[in-house]
């Protein structure tokens, strides 16, 4: 598990076994469970929580807040 940055909701969890491609974003709040897949320049707003084994496709958006459930292929913008 990484957790970067200060306690409360200034922090963002990534959990084993889950891999960022190339100039992913991913924003405070946020947590990425084991076994996500972030392919590059996919970009996670403000408190997005991924289930076990989500895949977020390449230049995928989602949006502040969302949660996307386990296993998971999220193939366009979550708005």
């Amino acid at each position: 598990m990484i957790i970067i940055g200060a306690g409360g909701h200034g922090r963002v969890v990534i959990n084993s076994k889950s891999k960022l491609g190339n100039s992913v974003i991913v924003n405070i709040g946020s947590v990425i469970e084991y076994d996500c897949i972030l392919e590059d320049y996919s970009h996670l707003l403000y408190g997005v929580l991924l289930g076990s084994g989500v895949k977020v496709k390449k230049k995928v958006y989602i949006d502040i807040g969302e949660c996307v459930k386990r296993g998971i292929t999220v193939e366009r913008d979550i708005r």
